[in-house]
């Protein structure tokens, strides 16, 4: 889940999503486009290796756009074994296993959180229900009453059916996808039912919680593809035209494809059902073909500078780029006395979203390159811009730090987006005045994947308890994270949202809060004319202390608002962003 993250939406032409390249150690490299920072990172995942031996499945696919992209892929994965409907209850359970054995379902979930019930397979299978938590069934993300036929292949298709709390699935009925600001129902995790306000369309709609929004778009569009030319009993719906996605819902699911990218538990997934029908959905294994098929006009933007070594780089784009201005040089210019590059490789493994480019490159230095002249490989233009990067630049960037009451003891969580040379952290807890180290918990050195930590304590006296973390390099420098207080052995006293700190801030500050009840919350920050710029958090949380990290890089300086709500409470403050 996607805590504290920016929506980079609001420019289309900037989007972070990153592909590794197979066989390949990169390095995370901070990244500046046109003047704007922003911390770009890997995900760890290697799709192009997990494809299980299937390295040229997309081979004849790199170079088309549009319709002919759209009917090279349908190519591909159509003729996939069909299995039975009756069978899902059992593949479920290979396909969609949580790690601690339960159902994972997208509908009842809290990533990183503590969910409101969970199921146990076989015995909590629908049945009948009168509310949430009753049991689960086989929801249709892409409803059945749009494909009509009950006994074809899309009836058991795994690529677009989860397991799925019941009452959430009757309530989700065959509406489309959607946004909703003004709920007239809300599941226990979160997910909402009401009038859409994404642009369009403006009729009922249910929108997943964020965590999961990408994984429904990656289905429909699977779903669109899989399917196409082989829709003629299809209906329409208020998203879709047969297996054609209308222009608004198509935006739509590339905006939510884009907000959350690719998770393990998608790759994971798609080789799980690969051994079960024999295809595979393309847009997880490839998320730039989205853009390929339904934002052709969109114009090339750099997703990711990546360093491969002192002698190359990977630059990855979210478009295909042309062939003839790519691989000219004189459309790349290094500053530091570089110039042009030695030489350009257009496409990586045959992707040509992805150059390789040669050039002398020294450790620990920040470099500009000029990007002149790029089209898309339908030509549609690309800005001139100017990237900045330093090689070799990873810190440890904590994003999160909370900590939450269980029962008699703590759980304190933390994240973060990258580490270099982290020996770990000290856990430190202060009851009255002085620190103690309670545990320490081992880095993972230097690594561009984002780290999961958590610690449990089991403190032995009541009261309020405040927490920090040492953060420790391996030669010894450390840094504190921001403390956070927990009411332990009484309920939190108040709903309060704390001043934002440091304020003023550049471009990073920290906005903690506590809770006094459980409740789903919400935390977004606005500009001074009321625009919505970021949305911090919305999920259901437990009762207990929170901080999360606001970075502004994308924004100006100015004055912004930020506004805690949880059930009916509502608390908005002030922060002061300076660039």
């Amino acid at each position: 889940m996607k805590v504290c993250t920016i929506s980079l939406f609001r420019n289309p032409a900037i989007i972070l999503m990153i592909i590794l390249l197979s066989g390949n150690t990169i390095a995370q490299t901070g990244l500046s486009i046109n003047g704007k920072s922003f911390s770009v990172q890997t995900s760890g995942i290697d799709t192009t290796s997990q494809i299980m031996g299937t390295n040229d499945y997309y081979l004849s696919t790199y170079k088309l756009y549009g319709t002919d992209l759209r009917l090279a892929l349908h190519n591909i994965i159509k003729n996939h074994t069909v299995v039975s409907y009756a069978s899902l209850w059992t593949y479920f359970q290979t396909t969609d296993k949580k790690a601690n054995g339960k159902v994972w379902d997208m509908y009842s979930d809290i990533p990183d959180g503590t969910p409101p019930y969970e199921f146990t397979f076989i015995t909590k299978q629908c049945g009948n229900y009168s509310g949430e938590g009753d049991c689960y069934n086989r929801e249709h993300s892409w409803p059945k009453s749009w494909f009509s036929d009950a006994t074809n292949s899309p009836y058991s298709d795994l690529f677009h059916l989860y397991p799925t709390d019941g009452k959430v699935n009757g309530q989700r009925s065959n509406y489309p996808y959607g946004n909703v600001s003004n709920p007239t129902w809300t599941s226990l995790n979160g997910s909402k039912l009401g009038t859409n306000t994404f642009p369009g369309y403006g009729g009922i709609a249910f929108e997943p919680i964020d965590a999961y929004k990408g994984d429904l778009a990656r289905s429909s569009m699977y779903m669109s593809v899989r399917y196409y030319t082989e829709d003629a009993a299809w209906s329409t719906s208020e998203g879709t035209n047969k297996s054609d996605l209308l222009p608004w819902y198509a935006n739509l699911l590339y905006s939510w494809s884009i907000q959350d990218t690719v998770s393990q538990k998608e790759i994971d997934r798609n080789n799980a059902i690969y051994t079960i029908q024999k295809n595979r959905n393309p847009f997880i294994d490839h998320p730039e073909f989205a853009a390929e098929i339904w934002e052709t006009t969109m114009a090339p933007s750099v997703i990711s500078v990546k360093e491969m070594n002192l002698t190359s780089i990977l630059i990855d784009f979210s478009r295909y780029l042309d062939s003839t201005v790519t691989v000219d040089k004189q459309n790349f210019i290094f500053d530091n006395s570089i110039g042009n590059p030695t030489s350009i490789q257009w496409g990586v493994n045959g992707d040509v979203s992805k150059i390789v480019i040669t050039v002398p490159l020294a450790t620990g230095t920040t470099y500009a390159i000029q990007l002149k002249n790029l089209k898309s490989i339908n030509n549609v233009a690309m800005n001139d811009t100017i990237i900045t990067f330093k090689s070799g630049d990873v810190p440890v960037e904590l994003t999160s730090f909370t900590a939450k009451v269980i029962e008699n003891k703590i759980k304190l969580n933390w994240h973060t987006a990258t580490e270099k040379n982290n020996k770990g952290f000290s856990v430190e807890r202060k009851l009255n005045t002085n620190w103690t180290e309670i545990a320490f918990v081992n880095g993972k050195g230097t690594t561009t994947e984002k780290g999961n930590y958590f610690y449990i304590d089991v403190p032995k006296q009541k009261g309020n308890i405040i927490y920090r973390l040492k953060q420790i390099d391996y030669d010894g420098k450390f840094t504190y994270s921001k403390e956070i207080e927990v009411a332990f052995g009484s309920t939190v006293a108040k709903f309060e949202l704390l001043q934002n700190y440091p304020n003023p801030f550049n471009p990073s500050t920290e906005i903690s809060w506590q809770l006094a009840v459980g409740s789903h919350a919400t935390l977004k920050v606005y500009d001074v004319l009321g625009n919505e710029v970021a949305e911090l958090v919305n999920s259901w949380m437990e009762a207990g202390t929170y901080t999360v990290t606001f970075n502004a890089s994308s924004l100006s300086s100015g004055i912004y608002f930020y506004k805690l709500s949880a059930g009916d409470k509502s608390l908005m403050k002030k922060l002061i962003l300076i660039r």
